[in-house]
């Protein structure tokens, strides 16, 4: 009975966290900016709890073996909670990205959406991938673009050269266990990973600010 509760559990976690991946990088939101251009003066706008309440609709209608039986309403609330709070830590920094000029992504955007086309034989097929996913390509061009924004104004906020020899060093000396006994030769991918660590960091403090700020 334990190894099949434990086998639940761990199915609803790989599950949710599976539904929350899709939701973040495939762009299963509407409209996600507060300034997106074109947008319809007319048409209602949505906040990270209508985005959410849309998103766990079509994954209700998509997999609804998700909030059958033993998932049912924990997963439901979970994954709503989890995109609405996703999606408003989203807002806040694209918002202070535009702030600080980080906003000219349209190269950047284009090549992201050349690279998921050439996914595709043809524009039937992307067509259909868009249909699967849920989600239409104007959908699809705002969360990339989103995801490009978020992702410059984490590079700005910590480069390579803010990275000492000696926290290479004692990053490498404190994680040994995951690198090449040589640390020349591990050095480039110790500096990537701690990069990496500062860069995740360095976000998760600029958002707190944000939210204490609002």
């Amino acid at each position: 009975m334990r190894k099949r509760q434990k086998k639940s559990k761990r199915k609803l976690f790989i599950v949710v966290a599976s539904a929350i991946l899709v939701a973040i990088v495939l762009g299963i939101v509407g409209i996600l900016l507060y300034d997106v251009p074109f947008s319809n003066p007319f048409r209602p706008k949505e906040t990270p709890a209508t985005i959410s309440d849309k998103e766990v609709n079509r994954l209700k209608a998509k997999t609804p073996e998700l909030f059958k039986g033993e998932y049912a309403t924990v997963a439901e609330n979970d994954l709503r909670a989890r995109i609405q709070s996703d999606k408003e830590d989203r807002i806040l920094l694209v918002k202070e990205a535009k702030r600080r000029g980080i906003d000219n992504v349209a190269k950047q955007l284009n090549t992201s959406l050349d690279a998921i086309r050439a996914n595709y034989g043809s524009n039937e097929d992307y067509q259909r991938y868009l249909s699967d996913q849920g989600v239409t390509e104007r959908e699809l061009r705002t969360e990339l673009e989103e995801n490009i924004i978020i992702n410059d104004l984490t590079k700005s906020l910590v480069s390579e050269k803010d990275i000492t020899d000696a926290e290479t060093r004692s990053y490498y000396e404190t994680n040994k266990s995951h690198y090449p006994p040589d640390y020349n030769a591990a050095k480039q991918q110790v500096i990537a990973d701690l990069l990496g660590k500062k860069r995740s960091e360095a976000l998760d403090k600029l958002l707190k600010v944000l939210k204490d700020s609002n």
